[in-house]
């Protein structure tokens, strides 16, 4: 939408202008219309402000004007806006690709964000459990504090992973949806 709007406006713009130059071909037509009075006296059946049927003059014409040697400026202005309106055509679809690939690098990302956080989720889960194993062997006498120590720090390095998995994923997101123009 924003994107189609943005590069096609400046498209259409160039394509009137084209037309603009063309016109330099063809004849110009203009059309004016005068009334006028004219009197020595001032009032009276004679006078300015006297009878309007009396001493009125009215003008018409119609100029028609065809510039039959402009030494080649036509053409120049025509080429000139044919190259404008290229110039935008090109810049419209950069504009399209630019958008298109920063979307999918968006949606990309996004979606590898959202995988790693579902792992670290996973190893979360798998901490969690590491760390239950590890206190049920030094209960049973068959580990050390060092083994539970050291699971905790598991503990706690997958708890800040899948925290920052998870930051990770919703600026991807953020990143998307400014890419997309809205919300998704």
């Amino acid at each position: 939408g924003i994107v189609y709007c943005y590069g096609r406006l400046p498209v259409l713009a160039a394509g009137q202008e084209v037309r603009a130059a063309h016109s330099g071909y063809w004849p110009s037509v203009s059309a004016n219309a005068s009334y006028g009075r004219q009197s020595p006296w001032l009032t009276g059946t004679y006078g300015v402000y006297g009878d309007f049927s009396q001493q009125y003059g009215v003008n018409v014409g119609i100029a028609l004007t065809w510039n039959l040697f402009e030494g080649r400026l036509t053409s120049a202005a025509v080429q000139r806006a044919n190259v404008s309106e290229r110039r935008a055509q090109l810049q419209a679809e950069q504009a399209l690709l630019q958008v298109t690939g920063q979307i999918a690098r968006s949606r990309s990302s996004y979606v590898t964000l959202s995988t790693s956080a579902l792992l670290a989720e996973e190893n979360l889960k798998a901490a969690e459990e590491s760390l239950k194993l590890a206190e049920r062997r030094y209960d049973a006498g068959a580990g050390t504090q060092v083994e539970v120590r050291d699971a905790l720090q598991n503990l706690t390095r997958a708890q800040l992973v899948l925290l920052q998995a998870r930051i990770d994923a919703i600026i991807a997101r953020a990143d998307l949806n400014r890419a997309v123009g809205g919300a998704l």
